[in-house]
């Protein structure tokens, strides 16, 4: 199924470069679509800027996306519970959608498929069997011919945008939640924004024949906590190399122009807690599996 090709859209992304602007600003002029003009510009930069960079990714691959409103939305006043407070949740909000756009985007791709710009398929929900698929678009021959390639959109760097925040705190579903920020989180921001210049002042990269499959200009990190609680997670996620990245892949990667080696050391953490308390495992149990839980030894443990 070609439509099994696909990379989930990612709102927080962005460009500086100049050429989104001028095709925005003619490409949306021309558009059977009505509403404020500066708004239906602003969602048809939002598809050039996603469109180029889903082509890039792969040709043959789409864009998935939600056609439902409630996922276009920045703000909500659903409530969540956090340590017994009512906390506002962002349906899709400052986390995935920080440049707030709204519902006029599925407009604007519609619109952008009469005219015969993108293509695709729209998504399903079946209420039986309780599986769906968002809906997929990606750019026709016509929107590469007439703007990605004259306006140079085909090579444009893309970034995460700064109002993308840097830690996300996420419900029991899974959905970015509100939280107010403290001295330890505004810490926490302050050492992934020193990181995040280290890595821009790093070139981290691989081959042109390796890089399939991936978005090389994923090169920021933020961190993620589950569970409506800060005790819960905080990996650090959103680059290349930790999204996507296969085994083959990870061996061809160069830093400033060198080459690398991964050391991947077995339990290490685990080792590391016996160590705490004063245990060598290997030394103790030299064929044990660390693994093991002698209190939840069979496969539905959590």
């Amino acid at each position: 199924n070609p439509y099994d090709i696909a990379k989930p859209i990612d709102l927080a992304r962005t460009s500086d470069f100049e050429g989104f602007d001028e095709a925005a600003n003619d490409l949306a002029g021309k558009l059977p679509i009505v509403g404020k003009p500066n708004l239906i510009e602003k969602h048809v930069r939002m598809w050039l800027v996603q469109l180029s960079r889903c082509h890039r990714w792969d040709p043959e691959g789409y864009l998935a996306f939600s056609r439902n409103n409630n996922s276009w939305v920045s703000r909500s006043t659903t409530k969540e519970t956090m340590r017994g407070k009512a906390q506002l949740t962002p349906q899709g909000g400052l986390a995935l959608n920080p440049l707030g756009y709204s519902s006029m985007a599925i407009g604007v791709i519609d619109a952008l498929e009469v005219d015969g710009f993108v293509e695709g398929r729209k998504g399903f929900i079946d209420r039986e069997s309780g599986k769906s698929r968002n809906s997929r678009t990606k750019a026709t021959d016509k929107l590469i011919d007439d703007y990605l390639k004259p306006y140079d959109l085909m090579t444009a760097v893309t970034k995460r945008h700064d109002k993308a925040p840097l830690v996300i705190l996420k419900d029991k579903n899974k959905n970015p939640i509100h939280f107010k920020k403290t001295a330890k989180t505004r810490k926490m921001e302050d050492g992934i924004k020193a990181y995040n210049q280290l890595l821009r002042n790093t070139d981290i990269s691989l081959p042109d024949s390796s890089s399939s499959g991936l978005y090389l200009d994923q090169q920021q990190v933020h961190r993620v906590f589950n569970n409506n609680t800060f005790k819960k997670g905080g990996r650090y996620t959103g680059t290349w190399w930790m999204m996507g990245c296969n085994r083959n892949q990870r061996k061809d990667i160069t830093i400033n122009r060198e080459a690398t080696v991964e050391l991947d050391y077995k339990a290490q953490h685990i080792y590391m807690l016996y160590g705490l308390k004063g245990v060598s495992y290997l030394e103790e149990y030299p064929k044990g599996d660390p693994y093991y839980d002698p209190y939840c030894p069979g496969d539905d443990c959590p």
